[in-house]
């Protein structure tokens, strides 16, 4: 069997045929030679099969896209789409964290951990059942796990605890997923969404300087310089790091003292407890 590939942009399937042909350096479609393509929607993979003996058949991907449509481009924005969502997730997990837990969990932690591969299954097979609304299924399946892990979260034994080798090292890998998508993943998504996609380039000015004023052979320029698409690009991923360097410090500072206990004024510690039927106070232990 031999198979090949390409990504690419396509408005039709004689034109897309055509780019794989030439690609893979292959002669088209015919029933003598076995060649069939697969040619899927926009964003997707065509795919070039040679098999021995009597031709394959046209398949389709059997895996939905669950990035909807409803703006044009949210489907070309994907990669950066999904980006955000984990690292919206992830901090969503630390804040919980840092909290203080804000109820007693009814269940115990073995039913929790239990539940992520049930809903994971369930999800997969709903899914394959009711196909005309797998993305609604799997969508909620993928909120229905979040909202798991919020509450295991939320929910956990108060008090300060020695943490295991274990989840320091989960920890840590947390940590180090979180700041790779905040200074790796996300801006260099932007980069290539706005280069692919907006087509900022250096050629189309946001704002381009004028006259404003002449005094003899002085001019007077405002503003002084012209700025393109493309600096604004950069200034944008410029912003992102400081954003998000800012929350990583902040998210520090408060990771830190989480456990931290208010000190009692002075006022507040002298102030006694009990006071007799009378109205002075009593001692401890009287």
């Amino acid at each position: 069997m031999l198979t090949c590939s390409t990504q690419f942009r396509h408005t039709g399937s004689s034109r897309a045929c055509a780019e794989i042909a030439r690609l893979c350096s292959r002669p088209p479609y015919n029933k003598e030679s076995g060649f069939t393509f697969r040619v899927t929607d926009r964003y997707r993979v065509g795919h070039v099969r040679r098999t021995r003996g009597a031709p394959t058949q046209r398949t389709h991907a059997a895996v939905p896209n669950l990035i909807p449509d409803w703006l044009p481009f949210m489907r070309p924005a994907g990669r950066l789409i999904w980006f955000s969502l984990f690292l919206v997730v992830g901090l969503l997990i630390v804040v919980t964290l840092i909290r203080k837990p804000v109820a007693k969990r009814p269940f115990p932690m073995w039913v929790g951990i239990v539940a992520y591969p049930v809903i994971f299954f369930a999800t997969w097979v709903l899914a394959a059942i009711i196909s005309p609304i797998a993305t609604i299924i799997v969508w909620l399946g993928i909120f229905a796990l979040i909202g798991l892990t919020l509450f295991l979260c939320a929910t956990r034994k108060p008090g300060v605890r020695e943490y295991t080798w274990a989840e320091v090292f989960i920890g840590a890998v947390g940590v180090f997923a979180l700041m790779t998508l905040a200074y790796g993943n996300i801006p260099h998504e932007w980069i290539t969404f706005s280069d692919s996609y907006l087509l900022w380039s250096t050629d189309k000015l946001v704002f381009h300087n004028q006259a404003l004023f002449s005094i003899g052979s002085f001019t007077v320029y405002f503003p002084p310089f012209n700025m393109n698409y493309q600096a604004l690009r950069d200034v944008i991923a410029v912003g992102l790091y400081g954003a998000f360097i800012t929350l990583n410090v902040v998210l520090f500072l408060k990771w830190q003292t989480r456990n931290a206990v208010p000190a009692q004024t002075e006022a507040a510690a002298e102030k006694p407890k009990r006071f007799s039927r009378f109205g002075r106070p009593v001692k401890a232990g009287a």
